[in-house]
């Protein structure tokens, strides 16, 4: 994980532990501040490892419950007849399986973002785009807005709200690749949020884009 990928990130959390004023006053405790957003993380880690237990304890009830009640089993005495999985469905708990690992592989990422937010640089982009965030906040609304009439901003999610302006405030304040810097807030709507919520996100700042808004 690189430094602003990491950056990127703790500030994400982050924007979900400050108040909307005296940001001066939190950032003077920058550890404790990242620190409650890797306990943030940690929790969701934790969530994703019971998601992904119970997608494997699926996997092997739906097995166990075709090999117990095949009609050819011979030990049971009344069996029921429970027909052979399709293709589908064996791709479908195969794909379980796989989101599960994912899950697992997120839950890997805590020390690293421990070890990267002790890091200055790292910490001075971090704080620097937060600031920015609360800065262009009203203003990247008004974008979001313009560009997507059909949706009440007010029911947009929280997660895809805040990825929404931190992505605006940040291509529009700093010297950064766009192109990375969209993949990242992407990639951290997919994890954080759904891929639907990272495909919106990804329609709205194309727009913005093409519309020289941003």
């Amino acid at each position: 994980m690189e430094k602003r990928s990491a950056a990127r990130e703790i500030a994400f959390l982050a924007c979900f532990q400050l108040p909307n004023k005296n940001l001066k006053l939190a950032f003077t405790d920058f550890d404790a501040l990242c620190l409650s957003s890797l306990r943030t993380l940690s929790d969701h880690c934790k969530d994703n490892i019971k998601s992904a237990e119970s997608f494997l304890l699926q996997v092997e009830r739906k097995i166990m419950d075709h090999q117990i009640n095949h009609p050819d089993n011979d030990k049971s005495t009344t069996p029921l007849p429970v027909p052979m999985p399709s293709t589908q469905d064996f791709l479908d708990e195969i794909n379980k399986c796989y989101e599960s690992i994912n899950l697992i592989e997120e839950s890997m990422q805590i020390p690293e973002l421990f070890w990267h937010y002790k890091d200055e640089k790292t910490k001075e982009f971090c704080i620097e785009l937060i600031s920015k965030y609360f800065d262009k906040k009203e203003e990247a609304e008004q974008l979001v807005q313009s560009v997507s009439q059909k949706w009440d901003i007010s029911r947009i999610r929280k997660v895809d709200k805040v990825l929404l302006n931190m992505c605006i405030s940040e291509i529009s304040s700093f010297p950064v690749d766009k192109e990375v810097a969209i993949s990242e807030y992407l990639n951290l709507a997919s994890k954080y949020s759904t891929n639907e919520s990272a495909k919106f996100i990804n329609g709205i700042i194309a727009d913005l884009i093409q519309n020289k808004l941003i």
